[in-house]
């Protein structure tokens, strides 16, 4: 009887077993879907905030430069009553932060003789700068003065001499100087590499009675400027032409009819100005002491007529023509139109 009994019990415990197994591997099984939260550590260093990169600026590339002065030219002289023209002096300085240059026309400080309205040609031979690499500016003074005074135009040259790159104007030497002098003109001006070092041509610049012609280029050399037309602020105004103009009847021989012409001229310099007047396709003036062409003399910031009368012998419409030149310069010229009755 008891061993049936044995038996059952090892069943039994058989039985739970393998019901543990199974469930021991039914939460394994349920672990591997089961996404777990780990907390961070409280031992980590935080991570540093992004800092700000600074923009490196662009390297600006300094070119070759090299200024070049054409020409430069005096409208007045101040020479008021002295009967000897004035000698005048140019100085010029070149600076561009690392490096200066001064040059003086004509050297040696003489000075050159020079009256209203006179153009001096430097094409060969006015280069006032040169460098294989410019620096931060490049800035340009230029003086023209008036003087007998071989100590005063020694002063400014050693004053240029002195100067250190960058400090100064040739106008601020100018100002510090005794005034035996008379100052005829000046050009200051800088450019920077915005401005690609001032690069190009400059024509009739400047202040006072100075005006200059210069080029600033690089590596390709720009064409000289070509002589400029150089003469003072003056221009024909209006020419008046007469209506109702008829033929010249051949019975009118004591007795002629003449019509009117009114030339007016204008001044816009502050020194009287005396140019030469020219007419073409006019008619025939009777009065032998009647302007009709040669010079005139116009006053200070004033204008000046002259009238003629003239006859036509022939009908038809007639091209007239008038051209006021100084020293050989043309300053201006007027066209019109008269038609003439039979």
């Amino acid at each position: 009887m008891t061993k049936p009994i044995t038996r059952h019990r090892n069943l039994g415990t058989l039985s739970f077993t393998i019901i543990f197994i199974l469930f021991t591997s039914l939460l394994s099984l349920a672990g591997c879907n089961t996404i777990t939260y780990t907390p961070p550590s409280t031992s980590s260093t935080p991570s540093s905030p992004a800092m700000p990169t600074t923009p490196v600026p662009e390297q600006i590339q300094s070119p070759p430069l090299v200024v070049e002065l054409d020409y430069f030219g005096i409208k007045s002289t101040h020479r008021g009553t002295e009967p000897v023209p004035p000698k005048i002096q140019l100085y010029v300085l070149v600076d561009d932060g690392k490096t200066k240059q001064i040059s003086s026309f004509p050297p040696g400080n003489e000075g050159m003789v020079m009256e209203d309205f006179h153009l001096e040609n430097l094409r060969g031979q006015g280069e006032i700068f040169r460098t294989s690499s410019v620096g931060d500016n490049l800035k340009i003074s230029i003086l023209a003065y008036s003087s007998e005074d071989k100590e005063t135009k020694l002063e400014i040259w050693r004053a240029m001499e002195a100067l250190q790159p960058g400090v100064s104007t040739l106008r601020q030497i100018y100002e510090q100087l005794p005034k035996k002098e008379v100052l005829i003109g000046y050009y200051d001006n800088t450019w920077h590499p915005e401005d690609n070092w001032g690069i190009g041509k400059y024509e009739a610049v400047g202040s006072g009675d100075l005006r200059l012609w210069f080029r600033i280029w690089s590596e390709t050399e720009t064409k000289a400027i070509a002589k400029p037309s150089f003469g003072p602020e003056v221009r024909i105004l209006d020419v008046k032409l007469p209506s109702n103009v008829k033929k010249r009847s051949p019975d009118e021989f004591i007795f002629v009819g003449t019509y009117p012409t009114t030339l007016i001229l204008q001044n816009d310099e502050a020194v009287d100005i005396t140019v030469d007047v020219m007419i073409d396709g006019q008619g025939r003036c009777l009065d032998l002491i009647a302007f009709t062409g040669g010079e005139v003399t116009i006053p200070e910031y004033g204008h000046k007529e002259k009238t003629t009368s003239y006859c036509y012998e022939t009908a038809g419409t007639r091209q007239i023509t008038y051209t006021i030149s100084y020293k050989g310069v043309e300053l201006d010229t007027w066209q019109g139109k008269l038609s003439v009755a039979p």
